[in-house]
C-alpha cells in the first residue's frame, strides 16, 4: 500500500462496496444513501491529497484524468442514455475516487501499469466471459429448440451467449430472471432496467410449465465490480510486469 491515505480510502471504499455488492447479490436494491456517504468522503480524500502534492507524478496524473473520463462516460450513458442502472455508476465512482491511481498489490510483487479502473474493467470482462461460457455450455443441449425459432440470426446469436433456454417451470424457480422469448407472445433481445421480475413470474403463471422460453439473468453489476476490486487490491492489474 503506498500510504496512509490509500489505506483510509480503501478502508472507506470496500465498506461501501461490500455493503452495496451484498444488498446488489440478494435484493438487487441497494439505499442511494450508501453512496451519498462514501462517495463524498472520497472526493475530499482526494482534494486533500492534491492539495498536499500526492498527485506528483505523471502516471498518478494520468491515472485519474483517464479514470474521470470512464467515469464521464458512464455517467452519460446511465443518466443521459439511461443504458445503466445508477448503482453501476455510483460504484464505478466510488472505485474511481477510491483508487485514483495505481497502489501497490498486497500478496503479489508487481509493479502496476493500468489506471486502477481499467484493470478492475478487465476482471470484470473476465467474470462477464465466465457467465457467457456458462450460457453457452448450458444453452448446446437445446439447440434444436433454437434453430426451429423463427427469428434474425441475430437474435439467436445473441440469446445463445447471454441468455438461457429454460422451461416456464424452471422460470418460476429462479431469481432475477427476465425473458426475452416467450413463444407467441414476447421476442426481443435485452430487458429494460425497470423491469420487475417478480411481475414476469406473475405473467407466466397462465403458461403450460412445460413452455420452453428464453430469458437472461440480470447480472449483479454492483456484485462483480466489488468482486474485481478485491482482485484488484490483492494481485494489482492483470497485465504481466
Amino acid at each position: 500500500m503506498n500510504s496512509l491515505l490509500d489505506i483510509l480510502r480503501l478502508v472507506i471504499s470496500l465498506a461501501v462496496l461490500i455493503y452495496a455488492g451484498y444488498r446488489d447479490l440478494l435484493y438487487r436494491d441497494i439505499s442511494v444513501y450508501v453512496w451519498i456517504i462514501g462517495i463524498p468522503l472520497l472526493i475530499a480524500i482526494d482534494v486533500y491529497d492534491v492539495v498536499q502534492g500526492g498527485f506528483n507524478s505523471f502516471i498518478k496524473v494520468f491515472s485519474f484524468t483517464m479514470s474521470f473520463v470512464i467515469l464521464c462516460i458512464v455517467l452519460y450513458f446511465t443518466f443521459v442514455v439511461k443504458q445503466f442502472g445508477g448503482a453501476d455508476a455510483f460504484a464505478i465512482a466510488t472505485i474511481v475516487f477510491a483508487l485514483p491511481y495505481p497502489i501497490t498489490p498486497l500478496l503479489v510483487e508487481r509493479t502496476p501499469i493500468l489506471p486502477p479502473v481499467i484493470a478492475i474493467f478487465a476482471y470484470y470482462t473476465m467474470m462477464i466471459l465466465g457467465l457467457v461460457i456458462y450460457n453457452i455450455t448450458r444453452n448446446l443441449r437445446y439447440l434444436s429448440i433454437l434453430r426451429a425459432i423463427t427469428v434474425p440470426r441475430k437474435f439467436k446469436i445473441v440469446w445463445f451467449l447471454t441468455a438461457v433456454i429454460m422451461s416456464v417451470r424452471e422460470f418460476k424457480k429462479r431469481k432475477f430472471y427476465f425473458p426475452l422469448y416467450i413463444p407467441g407472445k414476447l421476442t426481443r433481445l435485452s430487458f429494460s432496467i425497470d423491469e420487475e421480475w417478480r411481475e414476469w413470474k406473475r405473467k407466466l403463471e397462465t403458461l403450460d410449465e412445460d413452455t420452453m422460453i428464453i430469458a437472461s439473468w440480470g447480472i449483479p453489476t454492483v456484485t462483480l465490480l466489488t468482486t474485481a476490486t478485491f482482485i484488484y487490491i490483492f494481485l494489482g492489474d492483470p497485465l504481466p510486469s
